[in-house]
């Protein structure tokens, strides 16, 4: 079972692109400046870097999807709204 740190340090990890960026400098110290055990830490040297880059990139399409719906969906209430105080 995982920490909750763990886990928040892979949540950034897959999120926030300047955190990717200096974790992929090294690994293992990086993990433990976060203050992740040894075992989390020295699992992270084995991660599939690729794989990561290609996880980073899809969860950052799906969020701007998912931000655009939102936006469009205030756009519509805003229209509604509008058209309310005209009549």
């Amino acid at each position: 079972m995982s920490s909750p740190k763990f886990e928040e340090f892979l949540v950034r990890l897959y999120t926030n692109g300047d955190f990717r960026e200096r974790f992929l400098e090294n690994p293992y110290i990086y993990a433990k400046k976060f203050g992740l055990a040894e075992e989390e830490s020295k699992s992270l040297e084995q991660i599939d870097k690729i794989g990561l880059a290609l996880a980073a990139r899809s969860y950052e399409h799906k969020r701007k999807r998912i931000n655009k719906k939102k936006r469009n969906i205030w756009k519509k209430i805003i229209s509604i709204i509008k058209r309310i105080k005209m009549n």
